[in-house]
């Protein structure tokens, strides 16, 4: 809740700065946040994922003659 209205409040600020409708803006920075709450989470899974393979990759190398 509090994300949302922080969102929105910037949203409508930055599109009262363009001249735009701050309506319109408060709703792209509510979206903002909703789409942020998702993806991020997913790119951190995907980052310890990728670290993970890293040093599975690395402890199941042969060594080096």
């Amino acid at each position: 809740m509090l994300g949302s209205l922080i969102g929105a409040i910037i949203g409508e600020d930055i599109a009262e700065s363009d001249g735009d409708n701050g309506a319109v803006g408060a709703l792209i920075g509510v979206a903002t946040v909703a789409v942020a709450k998702k993806i991020i989470p997913l790119a951190l899974l995907g980052v310890g994922l990728l670290v993970a393979k890293h040093y599975y990759d690395k402890a199941t190398a042969p060594a080096a003659v």
